[in-house]
């Protein structure tokens, strides 16, 4: 045996080193990759709250009218485990693109975590609805009287001018949710995407839209200041 580790001296030390490194690992090839498909955190953008726990996979949430879009930042528990927003990959920690939300209607998110192993998954699936609420998603006058500054839902006052010949307006108001909505014009009932007509006296004129929602409560009131001009052909004429 010593004869053939001196004809062999390289052999023999190459062997002795493999028994070295065989014994501190404890005569294993290797630990088997992990099993941990598990988040530990789930953020939403805009300190949304989701009330996140590790054990629960379903959520259900539902966000104000204005906010259009939605962003997940996922956790893993696992720094080896992989996750996808969507079907779009994340890295964990960062915030995935935004996910568009229509007005009244449930939109599902699910995030998916692969552990090491590349077989184990978990989903985790979020569940939001964009409430319409109290909230107008369109408002024109009639006479090509133009909104200053242009409609926005989220901007509720605005100023106009109108000719002086123009003795009243039409409002045309249109609700993010027809059915859960009432409406007023001046205090008087208006129905969404009909219009209503208010008259104009010369000089300042205020027109109040009221948008009640019948499912939270929500109220929101949209102001147009409307300055009807005074005729510049009767400007300087006396009476005699």
């Amino acid at each position: 045996m010593y004869a053939n580790f001196r004809r062999f001296p390289a052999m023999a030390v190459l062997s002795l080193l493999c028994l070295v490194l065989l014994a501190a690992c404890g005569g294993r090839e290797g630990a088997p990759a992990s099993t941990n498909a598990n988040l530990r955190a789930l953020d939403l953008s805009g300190g949304i709250p989701l009330n996140f726990q590790p054990d629960q996979t379903q959520y259900n949430i539902r966000v104000p009218f204005q906010v259009e879009s939605l962003q997940v930042r996922p956790f893993t528990a696992d720094a080896s485990a992989t996750v996808t927003v969507g079907t779009i990959p994340v890295t964990s920690g960062q915030f995935s693109p935004a996910f568009a939300l229509t007005p009244n209607e449930a939109a599902n998110i699910d995030v998916v975590v692969t552990a090491a192993n590349g077989v184990t998954r978990s989903t985790y699936r979020i569940t939001v609805t964009r409430i319409p609420g109290a909230n107008l998603v369109n408002l024109t006058l009639s006479n090509g009287v133009g909104l200053s500054p242009a409609f926005r839902s989220d901007v509720t006052s605005y100023s106009a001018e109108a000719e002086f010949m123009v003795s009243s307006i039409s409002v045309t108001p249109t609700a993010a949710d027809p059915a859960t909505t009432a409406m007023t014009v001046n205090g008087q009932p208006a129905t969404s995407g009909q219009a209503r007509t208010v008259p104009l006296a010369v000089g300042a004129n205020t027109i109040e839209i009221n948008v009640v929602s019948n499912v939270d409560n929500d109220q929101m009131t949209y102001v147009i200041e409307v300055a009807r001009l005074v005729s510049a052909r009767l400007s300087g004429i006396g009476l005699s």
